[in-house]
């Protein structure tokens, strides 16, 4: 019997999203099941062969939904392309699907902005990772082009992390085909989700070894608190701060493996001092572009963030 490829499955975990004329599979079902008109046409899952995209609606999952599931993992290995649906969705139940797919080789591929979904493409083992963080200066431009030549030359996969929503659309006009996710939206998006965040903090100090003030004085935006300035009417509580800096360890804690190269200049912010705690502790490499003090069109490549500029100069 020939083998069936399917280009688009649905994997659902009740039976309130499904939707006619379509390819269909409920958690734990051992079919295939084809809803066309008022019909159902059931597969055995083996007769699949490849399934081209995999939709996954996590609406109704639940943190303890279990990955070991012998069919759930054979799906996985027969997609190429998964698509996960988390639109009113806690953190928690993301963060456990994205790292199950972390560990089957599955990449970042895209996003929808308003975070309604999270594309991920089955990337090849050797295939090394490069993530270039950008910012609001023009270091932006300098690492998207040296992520694209990058990509041609040696055939890497990149994946690029703006720090503001402004910078994310100016590089969405001209850029086609490397993912890019934009770290303020992410950040803005989750804040308010069921996390206890003053206990995660603890528990990230202890696992990086840091303290919290570390990051605070490392953010400008924050340091000028430090100094009573009459003329600010900005205020900024504890509890913001803490949410940015737990939810930026956890975005990077997904994205991250040992298999990725950070490049970036030298950190001087939350987003890229913890961007750098994390590949670290994952094993990753660093790679620090140092260009203060060198002549035009010259730096040197540190991996230390602790590596003083007249280090460099001796």
């Amino acid at each position: 019997m020939e083998k069936k490829n399917i280009s688009n499955l649905n994997y659902f975990f009740s039976n309130s999203q499904i939707q006619p004329n379509s390819y269909y599979i409920l958690n734990s079902n051992k079919f295939i099941i084809l809803k066309k008109k008022n019909k159902s046409l059931f597969y055995d899952f083996d007769e699949i062969n490849n399934i081209s995209i995999l939709t996954i609606f996590l609406k109704d999952a639940r943190e303890q939904f279990n990955f070991k599931n012998i069919l759930f993992r054979k799906i996985i290995d027969k997609t190429t392309k998964i698509k996960i649906l988390i639109g009113d969705v806690e953190f928690s139940v993301i963060e456990t699907f994205l790292n199950e797919l972390k560990k089957k080789n599955f990449s970042f591929k895209s996003y929808d902005h308003n975070l309604k979904f999270f594309e991920y493409e089955k990337t090849k083992t050797n295939r090394n990772k490069l993530v270039f963080l950008m910012g609001q200066n023009g270091w932006w431009a300098k690492h998207y082009y040296i992520a694209k030549y990058l990509e041609r030359i040696k055939n890497t996969h990149n994946t690029g992390i703006v720090s503001n929503t402004t910078l994310f659309k100016k590089l969405s006009n001209i850029n086609q085909d490397m993912p890019i996710l934009d770290y303020q939206n992410f950040v803005k998006f989750y804040t308010n989700d069921q996390i206890n965040y003053n206990e995660e903090i603890k528990k990230l100090e202890k696992k990086y070894n840091f303290v919290i003030w570390d990051l605070i004085i490392t953010q400008r935006k924050y340091s000028q608190f430090l100094h009573d300035r009459k003329y600010s009417l900005r205020k900024i509580n504890n509890l913001k701060i803490v949410k940015e800096i737990v939810l930026t360890f956890k975005l990077f804690e997904l994205f991250f493996s040992d298999k990725t190269y950070l490049i970036t200049t030298h950190p001087s912010s939350i987003l890229s001092m913890v961007a750098t705690f994390v590949v670290k502790k994952l094993n990753g490499k660093l790679i620090i572009i140092e260009q203060l003090f060198f002549p035009n069109n010259s730096a040197i490549l540190i991996d230390n963030i602790n590596q003083l500029y007249g280090d460099v100069n001796k």
